[in-house]
């Protein structure tokens, strides 16, 4: 099972406040049968959030899942409000696509 929406990532916007509690987050994914989730944390005026913060997060995501040995492939998006999206560079937007699409 997929999620396509969540605020995982830790210490970006939505998301928990640590790493563990975005293990916690992905244990109970994996004990509820998601095996693959999309973090798509907000790209807005209020959180200003970049590509570059996202991916560092999501390599840190990535390494402790696999240190923790839990079961969960995490892809990146973003939810980019249109405000915000009409001045971001082109290759920043393709950046913060849904799985790299």
């Amino acid at each position: 099972m997929i999620d396509l929406h969540c605020h995982f990532l830790p210490r970006i916007d939505d998301g928990p406040d640590s790493v563990e509690g975005s293990l916690e987050m992905a244990r109970v994914w994996v004990e509820s049968g998601v095996n693959r989730i999309v973090a798509t944390p907000h790209v807005n005026l209020r959180h200003p959030n970049r590509a570059e913060t996202i991916r560092a997060a999501h390599e840190e995501m990535t390494a402790a899942l696999e240190r923790e040995s839990i079961g969960l492939k995490v892809q990146t998006g973003a939810e980019i409000s249109a405000s915000v999206a009409i001045d971001l560079p082109e290759d920043e937007i393709g950046q913060l696509t849904l799985g790299d699409s």
